[in-house]
């Protein structure tokens, strides 16, 4: 009969939720501007053995990494979370993961896979659909060879833009001549402008797609942008198949641990194209006076999911 608990108890502990030591890296405690705020370190407290920290908290030392006097391989587990303000950080707790056999969950990539001038050339050898692009100095390009290549209008973005900023619509070709030589110095993304009724966003986890919502401009004479964020309106919406296959495909390609695929289907046809993969898209989206189109909390249950499992 002692024997029998002692496995019992043996099976209980290796199915707990709070089975093993999760050290979480610069993830906040909440999302801002949520309406319905979930504060997620309690909430990922109360299902695993957590700790959290900021990258400035960790000490780097020739081949150790240190949280306060402890070195981090110590953890079972490490989920690392927000990394555009620390890229050098980040490769280096990336080598040190992959060196030390450390399970690990990437809410972001490395910087030399967080471009689009890398996500054009990837996705385009795996023959996935994208709007037509042409990534370029303006000093290195004429009006006449893009207007050839993409006709006008065309969409002109900044290679680290987000949220609709430093994307532009160039309607004639004095427009177009006027833009490349305000910004001769730029390396600019032009590409195809594709009639349409909004785009989408997929969000995946791992190769999971967990909702689709799609992002549509109040007034498109005034504003062809559909970002949220610019006054556009934004539904949770089941997608056809073939626009799914696509997404995955481009998840597939990125290997991102978290994607948001951004789609445009052509007006009036059934051709849909990858706009970019985001490696670190904002999941609990919202309407102004409404209820929010996601609850964080099931994208925190899928993590605390794939912790567990990665665990084991």
């Amino acid at each position: 009969m002692p024997d029998l608990l002692r496995y019992l108890d043996f099976i209980n502990e290796k199915e707990s939720p709070k089975k093993g030591k999760v050290l979480f890296i610069s993830l906040p405690e909440s999302e801002s501007g949520a309406l319905e705020r979930v504060n997620y370190h309690k909430y990922l407290k109360s299902k695993l053995n957590c700790t959290f920290c900021v990258w400035k908290d960790l000490i780097f030392k020739e081949n150790r990494i240190l949280l306060g006097t402890k070195e981090i391989k110590e953890f079972d587990f490490i989920f690392v979370g927000v990394v555009i303000k620390y890229p050098d950080y980040f490769v280096s707790l990336e080598k040190y993961m992959r060196e030390n056999k450390i399970p690990n969950f990437k809410y972001g990539c490395s910087p030399e896979r967080n471009n689009k001038v890398y996500q054009n050339s990837a996705m385009s050898l795996d023959e996935i659909p994208q709007v037509p692009t042409i990534i370029s100095s303006c000093s290195t390009v004429t009006s006449n060879f893009l207007i050839k290549e993409l006709k006008l209008p065309m969409v002109t973005k900044i290679t680290n833009g987000s949220k609709g900023r430093g994307v532009e619509l160039q309607k004639t070709k004095m427009d177009l001549e006027g833009y490349l030589k305000k910004n001769k110095e730029e390396t600019i993304i032009f590409q195809k402008f594709i009639e349409n009724e909004g785009d989408y966003r997929l969000f995946f986890i791992g190769k999971d797609l967990m909702y689709s919502i799609r992002r549509k401009t109040k007034d498109e004479k005034k504003e062809f942008r559909n970002n949220h964020s610019l006054g556009g309106t934004a539904e949770r919406i089941d997608l056809p198949k073939k626009a799914i296959d696509i997404a995955k495909k481009a998840v597939k390609t990125m290997g991102f641990d978290v994607s948001g695929v951004d789609l445009i289907k052509e007006k009036n046809s059934d051709n849909w194209y990858v706009l970019e993969v985001n490696n670190a898209p904002q999941f609990d989206w919202e309407e102004k006076g409404k209820k929010s189109i996601a609850d964080y909390r099931e994208v925190l249950d899928k993590f605390v999911d794939i912790i567990n499992r990665k665990m084991i």
